[in-house]
């Protein structure tokens, strides 16, 4: 890595974020909405690094706010802990503190935040056991006991559609096919609906989006 992306030897953002002042066309426009739509008056800092790419701040926005901010076939707070799981197996401590502002207005404790956090460490967990089983070639590893331990999936506050929602959500992104068929069986035996389902997905598919494009310009 270059010098300019290093100081004292710690990685600096390659982008630096685009301050409401700086914001021109699509970005100031992006920058509006946000203020309509979040109701504050300053720009949060996640989305002024967005703004380096108007066309995906506003891409991202419009999809964040649809599939993580609003009620739809699944209410706020599931697609809320959705959201925090994902930025969790994301390593994004930036858009955790970021989702937490909106933990109190739906009804999330600091503690089912952490509990969505180790939900979805725990199906990490079981995503590499059974995409290894998948992957390897031979049926010899099925014969052979889990051995892991997950008590976590029923020993949260957590209620057993959202653990499940987070499970499905997260073993898609971890491209675990038999989790992930396996978790969409399972909720439809509860009754979730297809859309519901889908829903779920578009929420972390969105957060993913946003956790990556953070990270990747060094400011995870």
């Amino acid at each position: 890595m270059g010098d300019d992306f290093c100081e004292g030897g710690r990685v600096m953002a390659f982008v630096e974020p685009v301050s409401a002042e700086r914001a021109e066309d699509k970005a100031a426009q992006a920058y509006e909405r946000i203020r309509e739509v979040l109701g504050v008056t300053e720009i949060p800092e996640i989305f002024r690094y967005f703004a380096a790419v108007p066309a995906f701040l506003h891409d991202f926005f419009m999809n964040f706010r649809k599939f993580v901010l609003s009620a739809g076939k699944l209410d706020e707070k599931r697609k809320l802990l959705i959201a925090a799981a994902v930025a969790g197996q994301g390593g994004s401590s930036r858009w955790l503190d970021y989702l937490a502002t909106f933990a109190e207005a739906r009804g999330v404790s600091r503690g089912e935040l952490a509990e969505a956090l180790a939900v979805g460490a725990t199906n990490s967990m079981y995503n590499v056991l059974f995409k290894f089983r998948d992957i390897s070639g031979t049926d010899v590893f099925n014969g052979m006991g889990v051995g892991l331990r997950a008590h976590t999936f029923h020993g949260t506050s957590l209620d057993e559609t959202t653990v499940e929602l987070i499970n499905l959500s997260l073993s898609d992104i971890n491209s675990c096919k038999p989790c992930t068929s396996a978790h969409v069986a399972k909720v439809r035996q509860m009754g979730i609906s297809d859309e519901a389902i889908y829903e779920a997905i578009q929420c972390a598919a969105t957060m993913l989006g946003g956790v990556q494009f953070l990270r990747s310009v060094g400011m995870g």
